[in-house]
């Protein structure tokens, strides 16, 4: 899998068996970030700047001088991390001066989506030779895995309790019923009590799909004098959250794909689950919408590509 990665390369020149360092970044600097507009496109790229560090260990602002850039956003994530980096300075005869360094950043984006719903990490950082560095951040390599039946369950209700959050509680009636439940691909059993108290919301009624009512709303049809379709009565359709697929991605990390729906329309997700071991191993999950498809009353479907994120 690609991951981006940061080179520093020293370049300045020094006399043949001078007694010379190079700079050495600090451990603790912070790696650069994916710009949120281009990792949410799934926009990669690279740039690549020449900058001067002091004698005190701090870039010079003044000297920043881009070389190659493949998006204005890049090279200002760039210049945001540069600035606040510190690195023990070049030294020449045991005395520190100033050295020119040149760092490269290459953004890639894996080839699925959902993976970047999770923030890119640090995966390795090396010296390539005195003066030359390279730090790695990315996601990790998807690995040939699997997910047993109970960590599918698991996995099913991070998600489903992600989505049910996601809904607003009802405010004009007792209570907006969300039926919960997962595809018989699955080949899951239906969730018991417990689960159902876990994804339960104040002004919100789980229940699992197989005893969800019928649909009410949408199926009154009044008519004016007119002839013109009027609404109905008060009250609304039931929510259906379905989870239709659990992916085993990597080691901890599923990919999911999941659904909204009420009435004529249906909000489909793509999700990540990781599993927290800082809290006993439990799965927590982060969705994104893919899109939205709503039949209209000549049973027409129109899709709606969107990106809000549910968490």
């Amino acid at each position: 899998m690609r991951v981006w990665s940061l080179a520093l390369v020293a370049l300045s020149a020094v006399p043949v068996g001078a007694q010379v360092t190079r700079p050495r970044p600090d451990s603790g600097n912070v790696p650069p970030t994916f710009p949120a507009m281009l990792r949410a496109a799934q926009v990669g790229g690279s740039a690549r700047v020449r900058v001067v560090v002091d004698t005190t260990g701090r870039v010079v602002p003044e000297s920043f001088k881009v070389l190659q850039s493949d998006h204005d956003l890049f090279v200002a994530s760039l210049r945001h991390a540069l600035v606040r980096w510190r690195f023990v300075p070049a030294t020449h005869s045991g005395r520190a001066v100033p050295d020119t360094i040149e760092q490269e950043v290459v953004f890639a984006v894996p080839r699925e989506r959902e993976v970047t719903l999770a923030p890119p990490r640090l995966l390795a950082s090396t010296e390539l030779a005195p003066g030359r560095y390279r730090m790695v951040l990315g996601w990790a390599a998807p690995v040939a895995t699997t997910l047993d039946s109970a960590a599918t369950r698991e996995v099913a209700l991070a998600v489903l309790d992600t989505l049910v959050s996601s809904l607003v509680p009802a405010a004009k009636v007792l209570a907006r019923i969300v039926c919960v439940g997962t595809s018989e691909a699955l080949k899951m059993p239906p969730l018991d009590a417990p689960a159902l108290e876990r994804l339960a919301r104040p002004g919100l009624g789980v229940v699992v799909t197989r005893r969800c009512p019928p649909s009410f709303a949408s199926m009154i049809v009044q008519l004016d004098s007119s002839g013109k379709r009027v609404a109905g009565p008060p009250g609304e359709d039931p929510w259906t959250i379905e989870v239709l697929n659990v992916r085993p991605y990597a080691t901890n990390v599923a990919l999911v794909e999941a659904v909204i729906s009420q009435g004529t329309g249906a909000s489909y997700y793509r999700c990540r689950s990781d599993r927290d071991e800082a809290t006993a191993g439990r799965w927590r999950a982060v969705c994104e919408v893919s899109h939205t498809v709503v039949s209209s009353a000549e049973g027409e479907e129109l899709r709606d590509v969107a990106g809000s994120t549910s968490r």
